[in-house]
């Protein structure tokens, strides 16, 4: 009868546990990428999203922006097409920026949060991969969910 009650009471702790846990937001790859659509309000792009050793990188592949690379580093946002290279200190740029924005909610999700300078955002993922990310009122879409 002992073994009985032993055996009830580790199963209880067990499942305590298990009820008490959190899914935790899906933390990127050392790399990853994907295509997707950037959408904020009635503006939407598709693009190609990277994230590569602490970098978001974002290229444009329509609007007036097509063949456009933001990235961002955690210190500076780049912008390059072409010849073009131009590159800000992070805090000149508006938070709304697709790489500033996401280079925000990948090192966030790094550490284990879900606050970036726009508030919280949400990540969906599918076997590891994500879905989408929102936060206010920017939605990025994985096309492959689509």
């Amino acid at each position: 009868m002992k073994k009985i009650t032993a055996f009830c009471c580790v199963l209880a702790l067990l499942f305590c546990g298990c009820a008490q846990q959190k899914e935790k937001p899906p933390v990127p790859n050392t790399e990853t990428e994907f295509e997707a659509v950037y959408e904020t309000g009635d503006f939407r792009f598709h693009c190609t999203v990277k994230w590569a050793r602490g970098t978001a990188f974002v290229t444009v592949h329509d609007t007036n922006a097509k063949g456009l690379t933001l990235s961002c580093d955690g210190r500076q946002v780049t912008f390059s097409k072409g010849a073009m290279l131009k590159s800000e200190d992070k805090e000149n740029i508006d938070p709304s920026n697709p790489a500033l924005l996401l280079w925000e909610i990948f090192t966030a999700l790094e550490s284990g949060g879900n606050q970036c300078s726009l508030g919280t955002f949400t990540v969906d993922q599918t076997d590891g991969r994500f879905q989408t990310i929102s936060v206010s009122d920017i939605t990025l879409t994985n096309c492959a969910s689509e």
